[in-house]
This record gives C-alpha cells, structure tokens and sequence, in this order.
C-alpha cells in the first residue's frame, strides 16, 4: 500500500508539473496584425488610400494606441511627395510662411509605392503627424490591383501617429504607385490662440516637412450675411433597391441687416434665391417633392429634403446645463460687436427661445433641372433665412475631385449677389464599393459608315441626371467612370444628310454587370438613315377667339377678315374672312417654304382691324395661330413659345404672369396646347388704375432665349429659344474612380461640439441632421477674410471594427499571470520533495 500511494503522489505532482509548464506556454504564443474595435468621438479623421489607382480603401474607427504588430521593419522610400492642402484643394498647398485657420481642414497627401521595394508582411512604414494637428482614431485600407489588401493603416489619436502596415499581399507586388490621404484639423488644445508655430511631418524617424505656419484660430463668427456654404463629408444614402447614393449638403443664409442695399432704398421686394448646379455630374436630390424618383424609407425622405426657415438671426452660444451632458442655445444680450456671442442661430420671431420654423420645402425647378428658384417675396429691414438641400454626384469620383454650385440674389432694393462655393471630395476612402463602367456608342450608317456628329443624352430617369456624348470621326462616343444604374440613352440630334432616330434605348443596371468581361463597357450600336427629301410646302391654321366684357353689350361683327403675311409683308392672295359660319377657323394649304432665292419663308397672321375690340395674337406658323379679341375691362396677354435648332426640346415650359411684379398666374406650355396661351385678366386695379403686365418664362440650360414683341400687331411676347452647339463630352470629365466612406445619417442633433470650437452647432461631428432641424452656422473662410458658414464639421464619425487580415493566432490570457503560475509550479516541486524526504526517514526508523 506505501508503494501504491508513493506511485500517486509521483503521478499528481506530474500532472501539475505539466500543467503549469502548459501555462507558461501559452502565455508566451505570438501575435500580428491585431487591430483593437471601438468607436471615435470627433469626425476629422476621414482617410483614403490606393495603389495602382484600381482599389478602394475603406476606413474604420479605432480606440486607444494602434496595436498593430511592431516587430517588423521600417521601410524606407515608400512614402514620397507628401503635402498639406488646405481644403484638400490641389490649388491651395501649404507652404513655409503660409497660414491655416482653426476653421478649415487640412488634408495630408502623398505618393506611395511599393514595386521594387523588399517588403515582409509586418513592415511598416510610420508617419508621425505635427502636435499642432488633430484627428480621431481611425483605420484603412490600402488597396492594390484586384481589390488586394496590401497594407492597413490606423492613426492614433494620443501619438498622432499613422502607421501603415504592411500584409502578405504586399511581398513581391508589382502593381503601379498609388496614393494615402488623410484629413486633419488644428487642435486648440495645443494652439489656443494667433499665433505662429512650426509645423513638422516625420516619415520613419526623418523630418520631411518642417514649416512656420501663421495658425488663425476664430472664436468668433461673423455676422450673417448672403452666404452658400457645404459640409466637407459625403452622405452615403441606400435607397431601398441597394442603390447608393452620395450627397452634398449645400446651406444658403441671408440677413438682410448685412447685404448690400440700393442707396435710399426703404423696401425690399421679389427677393429671390436662385441656385444652379455648374457642374454636369450633379443633380438635385428631392424625393419628398417628387423632383427625384427613388424607393427610400420616409425618414431618409425627410432628412435629405430641401427646407426653408424664417426667422432673425441671433448670436449666443451652446452652454452646459448642470447636472446633462448636452448643451442648451442661449441668446447674447444682444448682437453688438461688444455683447455677442461666438455663433450665430436663427431664432423665431415670435419665441427667440426657439429656433426658426420652416416656411416653405419645395423649390420651383426649371424645366430642365439645372435650377431651382425661392420666391421670398417682400422682406423686412432685419428678416433672416436659412435653405437646406442636398445635390447627388451621380458620376464615379475620387479623392480631390471637384464640383461646382453657384448661388445668387436678387430683388428690387437690393444689390444682386451670387456665391460660387466649390466642394473637393476628402474622404474618398471605399466609396464606390464596385466597378466603374463605361458605355461606347458606336454610330453607323445604313450603309455600315461611320457617322461623325450624332448627339445623345443619357438620362437617369430617377435622379435626373442627364449627360451629353456626341460621336467623334470614327463614330464613336464614350462615356467613362459611369455608376452602376439604370439608364435612357436618347439621340437628339442626327449627323448632317440622316434621319434622326429617337428611339430611347434602356441600358440597366444587369447590361453593365454583364460588362464585366468586356472591360466593364457597355457597347450600343445605332443606326441611322439617310434623309429623303424633306417637302416644300407646308399648312397653316389660323382660328379667332372672343373675350367680351359682359358688362358691354355684345357687339362682335358677322365676320373679319384675317390674312397671311410673307417675311412681314401682307399677301393679298392669301386672305380669308372668318366667321361662325367657319367656326371661325381658317387654314392655308401648299404654301412654299422658300422664296426664289432658297431662303426659308417666315409666316405671321393679321386682321383687319375690328371697330371696339383690340387684338392680341399667339401661336407660329408650325403650330397654328390663335387671335384673341377682348374689349372693355378685359385684357389679353398672348404668349408663344418657339423652339430653334435640331433634335427633341423639352416636352414642357412654364410661364409666369405678373400684374404690378408681382406674380399672379403660371401657365405650362406644352404641345398639347400649342405652346401657345392667352392669358384673360382684368385691365384695372381696385382703385381704377391700369395694371401693368409682363410675362417671364422659366430658363432653359442649352439654349439662347430671345424675346419678340410687336404691341402694335398684338404678336408679343413670343419667347425663342435657339438650341445652342453643345461639345463633345472629354471622356472621364467631371469624375474619376475611388471614393470615401461617408457617415451614415444620424436624425439626432443633440450634442454641441466641444468648449472653443466656433462651429457652436449643436451637432456631433459628421452627422447628419433632420431637414426639419434648427441651423447653427460655423466660420468658414471667404475671399475677404470673414468667417461665415452653416456647417463646417470636417469629416464623419467613422465606426467599425477592423481585423489585420493577417493576425496570426490570437491572444487567450494575460501575461501578468505567469509569477503566479511559476509560484504554483515552485510549491508543487517542494511538497514533492517533502513528501520524498518523510517517508524516507520512516522507512530508516523501520
């Protein structure tokens, strides 16, 4: 029995032995390319990167310091041509002696690559950003040629640190140099005033960059005044097809204490906003007023929906309320240069403890989309207004591109003004999330020739984007970096000598996934006829109408006599009385189109004159006139439109009347009408006065509008518009493949930014706010120097969790254990010995 009992203690103190040692073990395993999850708190952090210009890069938010594995190699001359753009803007580097306001961001830059260069997974390459600069923690992705990770970068925001990481994918590549971005801001906490300071960039230990830089740090906001102004990140909207859309949040404030007046001017007016979109690949964003045709759920309805507020703008400030985290607005004693506040609100009138209320949502748009117009009527000395929209970019973009949007103002009192504000794509990093397509018109004749000279649109019928290709010599048209959607590809125009084919051509979104193989371009054949001879004559109707006065008894004549002039000149063969017999209504068959010399006959009708009646005449002579006689207190305003130049126009227009300016009717002129209208109003005002009409029409983008009036014929108001040359689409023109990874809406605007930061806005950084919010402006720079603006947060708040995808096996304890586990070893090995050492002595007493 000693023996068995002597056996199993041995037994037990191996097992021990064992298990301790499998511990330690444990303890001591490796680990690479971990990168810990949570979640940042300020949104100025947005990054991108790509190698061979052919990968996205996606970005993320990390907590605390990056715990990428450090026990590679630094590898030099990876990183070149690093640079700071203010605003990210190519045409705005920041130079030695150059100044940066507390109100812009600063966009770092540079060229990376990685052929020819002996990289291991776990090399690095670090980045050690100026102190005076902040961002958030953060992490991305550097994407090389087929959609390969070959690095991933984090920035820590206590070290100021970006450390790219190299993976596996990065050994022995041999893809092209590509490109790293990252956006940051001045940090307050360590420039808290004027001042000027170095400003030095390290790459791997090695100043590259050592600057004395002029920091403007604003704690104040200009005074409103008329001002456009943008939020620097994209909005990435999902609709409910898994469509994605990217938006710019465009803000227009006005207060009329500050714009510049008519001298002696006591009121204000028809004042008016006008936007128009200046660059091709945008196009407004509405779904809530049906502008854009879009299956989206009703809160992203509402948020994204353009809004108008009135109120008056008032200073003040966020301040803490005891006991919350969030901060409350609180007015300035008053707006004196001596008593306000660091922001600026627009209060309502009525309660200034409330913000403005919304007074109008739907603009009036132009026929063809470019523009959109606010009628705010007559305003007061100190009426203040603030419009929200949001534009879409419907073309592949990357890092750096820029897009263009211009604002005016307009008013009688006023002195007009416009706003041309720029928005530079900075956080393009994993943007697109695909492929960017191209479509190739190829344009034949019936004969199999190439057709120099054919036009075509590609609409997309939902957001209304349009883009105009012609075909070049070899008759072919190109479009480049084109989004996945769903499109109508139209001619509008033909080559000189073939007939125009209209027929609209649907090119979908499962045409360019079928691309794939052809090089991601969707190949449209289009074929067009030779003209046949065109006719030489042609038809004209002509039909009377009477307005009478019922007031005056009815005293029209039994006929009159109505003829047809040439080029302005009166034809004595062309005439025809008109009557009820004829139902008034007359036509002229087999007129010639040219004289003698070939040049083209213009057609005009006129009457003779009717003895109490005043005339007024509408219509042309392809879509039939019309001749309105009116007597008494009536009074008819005739309106014809004609459309010039070759291929389809727009299918509608709408006209505006305005008695005394101010307006009074609108009228859409169409072909089912003609494109004529007579519009019947009343000759005098309540108080016996004449009214004095005036009709205006909406503007057409691609046309040159003239107008022509004879008072004395009755044939005014004739409003032309000449389609005007339109050329060749440079292929890739207003886009570029990459992008960034934008936040996603957030409705709650519930926390102001930080004690300092003059944006004072009530939001956290980089979210999205409900359409319907209240609006609290931030500096932003101008040409003059003031600082004024809605909405200069400097990039979304990033969330996620990124992993390396070459992390090795993954930590299971907590090194701090092993003592302890070696102390348990220690004490097993000592009760063994004693246990040895005791039955030995027994088994000498024995």
């Amino acid at each position: 029995m000693r023996a068995k009992r002597q056996i199993l203690s041995l037994l037990l103190v191996l097992l021990l032995v064992w298990q301790g040692f499998s511990f330690a073990n444990a303890e001591t395993g490796s680990t690479q390319g971990i990168v810990g999850s949570g979640t940042g708190t300020e949104a100025s952090a947005a990054s991108s990167s790509t190698i061979s210009g052919t990968g996205t890069a996606s970005s993320s938010t990390i907590s605390g310091a990056s715990s990428a594995s450090k026990t590679g190699k630094a590898i030099e001359n990876a990183i070149y041509d690093p640079e700071f753009l203010i605003g990210n803007d190519k045409d705005n580097p920041l130079k030695d002696g150059g100044g940066l306001g507390s109100y812009q961001f600063l966009q770092f830059k540079a060229k990376i690559k990685v052929q020819g260069l002996k990289i291991e997974e776990g090399d690095y390459i670090s980045i050690q950003l100026p102190k005076q600069l902040k961002s958030t923690d953060t992490s991305f992705d550097i994407s090389g040629t087929g959609g390969k990770i070959l690095a991933k970068g984090t920035y820590n925001e206590t070290t100021k640190e970006i450390r790219i990481t190299f993976t596996k994918d990065a050994e022995n590549y041999s893809g092209t140099d590509g490109g790293v971005s990252f956006r940051t801001k001045i940090d307050q906490k360590m420039v808290a005033s004027t001042t000027s300071a170095p400003l030095k960039l390290e790459i791997n230990g090695q100043t590259v960059i050592n600057y004395n830089i002029n920091y403007q740090i604003v704690t104040k906001e200009n005074p409103k005044s008329f001002y456009k102004d943008r939020d620097f990140p994209l909005y990435k909207v999902v609709d409910k097809d898994g469509n994605t859309h990217y938006l710019i949040h465009y803000t227009m404030t006005l207060d009329m204490r500050n714009i510049e007046k008519v001298p002696g001017a006591t009121s204000y007016e028809n004042i008016v906003f006008t936007d128009t979109l200046q660059s091709d690949a945008l196009s407004y964003f509405d779904v809530k007023n049906h502008f854009t045709d879009l299956n989206l759920n009703q809160a992203d309805i509402d948020t994204y929906a353009p809004v108008l507020r009135k109120g008056i703008w008032r200073s003040g400030d966020w301040v803490k309320v005891p006991g919350k985290t969030s901060k409350i607005w609180k007015n300035a004693p008053d707006d004196s240069d001596a008593n306000r506040g660091n922001g600026w609100s627009l209060r309502n009138r009525q309660n200034l403890e409330d913000f403005a209320p919304a007074v109008a949502d739907s603009p009036n748009y132009s026929a063809d989309g470019r523009s959109f117009t606010y009628s705010l009527g007559t305003l007061a000395p100190d009426d203040g207004y603030e419009l929200s929209y949001y534009v879409e970019i419907n073309e592949a973009f990357k890092n750096g591109d820029k897009f263009k949007n211009l604002a005016t103002l307009t008013g009688e009192g006023i002195v007009p003004a416009e706003k041309l504000r720029d928005f530079v794509v900075s956080d393009a990093g994993g943007f697109l999330n695909g492929q960017n397509f191209n479509i190739q018109i190829k344009k034949v004749g019936d004969g199999g020739e190439a057709l120099q000279g054919a036009k075509f649109t590609l609409v997309n019928p939902k957001t209304k984007y349009t883009k105009t290709i012609v075909t070049d010599e070899n008759g072919i048209a190109k479009l480049e970096n084109v989004l996945k959607a769903d499109y109508v590809l139209t001619e509008v125009e033909a080559p000189e000598g073939y007939e125009l084919d209209s027929t609209p051509r649907t090119i979908s979104k499962t045409d360019f996934e079928n691309s794939v193989a052809n090089g991601s371009t969707v190949e449209v054949e289009a074929v067009n006829k030779k003209e046949e001879e065109q006719p030489k004559f042609r038809n004209l109707s002509v039909k009377k109408e009477w307005v009478l006065d019922p007031a005056l008894a009815t005293n029209k004549p039994e006929k009159v006599k109505v003829s047809v002039l040439k080029n302005g000149v009166k034809d004595e063969n062309l005439t025809v009385e008109l009557s009820a017999a004829n139902d008034w209504k007359a036509s002229f068959s087999n007129l010639p189109k040219q004289d003698a010399n070939g040049k083209e006959i213009v057609y005009t009708v006129s009457e003779e004159e009717v003895a109490g009646f005043k005339a007024a005449i509408s219509g042309s002579e392809k879509t039939g006139f019309t001749i309105s006689n009116y007597n008494g207190s009536r009074v008819v305003i005739p309106v014809t439109k004609i459309w010039q130049g070759k291929g389809p126009h727009p299918d509608h227009l709408n006209v505006q009347l305005f008695a005394n300016e101010e307006k009074v009717a609108t009228y859409t002129l169409n072909k089912a009408n003609a494109w004529q209208h007579s519009f019947d109003m009343p000759k005098l005002d309540a108080n016996g006065k004449e009214i004095r009409y005036t009709v205006t029409e909406d503007s057409v983008a691609g046309y040159t509008a003239t107008t022509q009036s004879n008072p004395a014929t009755g044939y005014v108001n004739v409003f032309i518009n000449k389609k005007n040359d339109v050329p060749p689409v440079k292929p890739g023109n207003g886009g570029g493949n990459g992008g960034g990874n934008p936040p996603k809406p957030s409705p709650n605007p519930s926390t102001p930014n930080e004690p300092g930061d003059p944006s004072g806005n009530g939001e956290r950084p980089g979210e999205v706010l409900n359409a319907n919010r209240p609006s609290i402006s931030s500096p932003e720079s101008n040409p003059e120097g003031s600082v004024l603006g809605a909405g200069r947060n400097n990039a979304p708040e990033a969330k996620g969790t990124v992993l390396g995808s070459g992390r090795g096996q993954t930590k299971t304890g907590d090194s701090a254990n092993m003592p302890v586990y070696f102390a348990l070893f220690a004490l097993t090995g000592l009760g063994f010995c004693i246990v040895v050492l005791n039955n030995y002595r027994k088994e000498k007493k024995n």
